[in-house]
């Protein structure tokens, strides 16, 4: 008897805004992380919900605004949060002091923490969620049925 056609699980990764969009665009293709995980593969890319201010001031600062803008988000609070934004694949993770800094594109430094002691983790984006899909996030990876 054949099984009814399930979602299959996958990890995800909870990142406050504006950044999780801009790895959704393509704008930044390393989150700084204190933090490192032998995963690779996905993870999907869910905007947190929490919005506070030293969140919300970078969305009207440059280069953040006209990325932002680029992207089609003529406002911060346009920005999606409690969503999935995107499907990425976990390139890479390397300790921050380690990382080949001719891989920093041109506004990457200003989007990440790139401090001795952090992780970088390299993500390509596979696919966008338009619309982004409601979730609940969690701290560190958790698994997410699309």
């Amino acid at each position: 008897m054949m099984q009814p056609n399930r979602s299959i699980d996958m990890q995800a990764l909870t990142i406050w805004q504006p950044w999780a969009t801009l790895i959704a665009v393509g704008a930044k293709q390393f989150d700084t992380l204190d933090w490192r995980t032998d995963h690779r593969g996905g993870p999907a890319i869910h905007a947190g919900k929490p919005w506070e201010e030293d969140q919300i001031r970078p969305c009207y600062e440059e280069p953040f605004r006209t990325v932002l803008k680029q992207a089609g988000f003529e406002n911060a609070k346009e920005l999606p949060r409690g969503a999935v934004v995107a499907r990425c694949e976990l390139q890479d993770i390397r300790k921050t002091e380690r990382l080949d800094r001719e891989l920093i594109g041109p506004y990457e430094s200003e989007f990440g923490d790139f401090s001795p002691g952090r992780y970088a983790w390299r993500l390509t984006v596979k696919e966008r969620c338009d619309p982004p899909k409601p979730a609940s996030g969690k701290p560190g990876l958790w698994r997410w049925t699309p």
